[in-house]
C-alpha cells in the first residue's frame, strides 16, 4: 500500500490521518480522525518535556478543528495519504471498468494519485448538484478531470 504526505490546511475530507513534528521536541505524534472529525486513534512516538506533556494532557483529546491551533509557529502537520488503488475505488462512486482503471491509475505519480483521491468527492457532488453522470473511473483518470477547477 502506497502512502504519500502533504502539508495541509487542515480541511476535513472523510477519514484523516496526521502527523504532528515539532522542532521543540524530537520525534513524532500521529493524529487519526474519523468522518465526523473526532480523534479515533493517537499515537506518541515524541520525546516531551513535563509542561508539553502536562499541555497534551490538559487539552487531549484534540478535535480535529484544533489541530491548526497546536500547530502553532514552531510546529509542522502533515496529512498521510493512502494513494492505493483499493483507496481510490473505494471513494470514487461509479464502479464500472475496474481493471481499466487499475491501468490508468498505476500510470499516475504519487502526487496524481492523491490528488484524484482528494477530488473524488467533489467531483461526485458537482455531478450530482449539475445533474450529469460521474465519468467511468478510468475517463476521471486519464482525462485528468482532478486537475478540474
Amino acid at each position: 500500500m502506497g502512502f504519500i504526505s502533504r502539508t495541509n490546511g487542515l480541511k476535513q475530507i472523510d477519514m484523516a490521518e496526521y502527523i504532528f513534528s515539532s522542532k521543540l521536541f524530537s520525534g513524532y505524534m500521529r493524529f487519526e480522525y474519523d468522518d465526523d472529525g473526532v480523534i479515533s486513534s493517537f499515537e506518541n512516538n515524541a520525546s516531551l518535556s513535563v509542561e508539553q506533556e502536562a499541555f497534551l494532557h490538559e487539552n487531549f483529546p484534540f478535535k480535529h478543528s484544533s489541530l491548526a491551533h497546536i500547530k502553532g509557529k514552531s510546529g509542522n502537520i502533515e496529512e498521510i495519504i493512502d494513494t492505493s488503488f483499493v483507496s481510490f475505488w473505494e471513494k470514487y462512486d461509479n464502479k464500472k471498468g475496474k481493471l481499466q482503471a487499475e491501468a490508468a491509475w498505476k500510470k499516475l505519480d504519487d502526487a496524481s494519485k492523491a490528488l484524484a483521491i482528494s477530488k473524488a468527492k467533489k467531483y461526485r457532488y458537482e455531478c450530482k448538484c449539475n445533474g450529469i453522470a460521474m465519468l467511468y473511473p478510468e475517463r476521471y483518470l486519464k482525462h485528468r478531470r482532478f486537475d478540474d477547477e
